[in-house]
This record gives C-alpha cells, sequence and structure tokens, in this order.
C-alpha cells in the first residue's frame, strides 16, 4: 500500500512540477504513470486511484497511458520537434487521440495534422470519415483492423456509451478486450449496440 501511494504522490509532484505547455513534461508524467499501470500490482482500481489523486478523469488517465505505449521518449521527441506550417508542434490532445491507432495510420493522421493545421476536433472527423469510408469500399464487411482503429479512437475521445454511467467501465474493459481479440463482426455488433456514434 505504501509502494502505491508513493508511486502516485510522485506522480501528482511530477505533474505540479510540470509546465502545462511542454509536450516533454506531459510525456514524462505519462510514461511515470505508465510504469505504475504496467506493474499490475496494485489492483485494477490504480487508475482510478490516479485520477483521484491528480482530480483527473479516468478517461484522462487512460489516454496517458495511450501516448506512453504508443511513442518511446526518443520517438516522442521527434514527433514534437516536427512542426506545422505555422511552425507550432501538435498539441498534447492530438497525440492522446492518435496513440491508439495502429502505427502506420497513426503517423499518416499526424501527418496531415500537421500539414492543414487542423484542430483536434478536426482530426477527429477525418478519423471517423476515412475509416468509415475504408469499410464502404470494395467488400462490405469491415476489415478487422479498420473496426479495431475505430474502436479505440472511440474509448479514447470517450464517446458516451448507451448503457448507464455505472456499466461505462465495464463496457470501455470489453471494448478494450474486443479490440484486440475479436473477430470483425463481434467489434461492429458490440459497436453497434454500446457505443453511441460508433459504427453508421
Amino acid at each position: 500500500m505504501a509502494s502505491v501511494d508513493s508511486a502516485i504522490n510522485k506522480i501528482a509532484r511530477m505533474v505540479a512540477a510540470a509546465d502545462k505547455q511542454s509536450l516533454l513534461d506531459h510525456y514524462d508524467v505519462a510514461a511515470a504513470i505508465e510504469r505504475v499501470y504496467a506493474t499490475g500490482s496494485y489492483g485494477g482500481n490504480i487508475v482510478a486511484r490516479i485520477g483521484a489523486q491528480l482530480a483527473w478523469t479516468e478517461r484522462k488517465v487512460y489516454q496517458y497511458i495511450g501516448v506512453a505505449r504508443a511513442w518511446t521518449p526518443a520517438e516522442f521527441r521527434q514527433e514534437v520537434n516536427r512542426r506545422n506550417a505555422q511552425d507550432l508542434p501538435l498539441s498534447w490532445s492530438h497525440f492522446a487521440l492518435a496513440a491508439p491507432i495502429h502505427k502506420a495510420l497513426r503517423d499518416q493522421y499526424l501527418e496531415y495534422a500537421r500539414v492543414s493545421c487542423c484542430t483536434v476536433n478536426a482530426l477527429h472527423q477525418k478519423i471517423k470519415c476515412e475509416l468509415r469510408r475504408q469499410r464502404r469500399g470494395p467488400g462490405v464487411t469491415p476489415q478487422k483492423q479498420d473496426v479495431r482503429d475505430y474502436l479505440r479512437v472511440v474509448v479514447a475521445a470517450g464517446l458516451k456509451p448507451k448503457a448507464p454511467a455505472g456499466d461505462r467501465e465495464t463496457l470501455r474493459n470489453a471494448a478494450l478486450f474486443l479490440i484486440d481479440h475479436a473477430p470483425a463482426s463481434v467489434l461492429t455488433a458490440y459497436a453497434t449496440q454500446h457505443l453511441s456514434g460508433a459504427l453508421p
């Protein structure tokens, strides 16, 4: 118990000391959270405990974990050094949105965001439209990777499930499991039933 409290308190101190505008400081916090989460030795409520200590939602904690898992420190530093047409890096929210997507598509969408200088909402809409179009192309059945990538975006973006609030965490965890293990038909059925606006 003492070790988890110590780890969470250390993360809280990192957040307090972090420059809110520094993407690298955000990443350092994300990596620290992911290390605690990855040990798996603190029980299933570790995300809730971190969120409570930081006054963050569980969704935000999971987004930080997602960014730390999507890029190594060196890769993230390289991403931050890449600038858009206005000589600015992408925002933390761009990275949080793109993190759950398969790497090849993730790189493509981040490059699109840089070239077009688009907002996070515009990038989210672009991803949704692209994945829907891919599913409607030749062959009506959605490809497993398309549905998986789309569901990762849905979960990361925090779209509210149609279920009561008390069941949302259970549904979110089920979605994350299905994303990695289920056939496309099961993913499609799950998304249609439980995630509002997830699929056309």
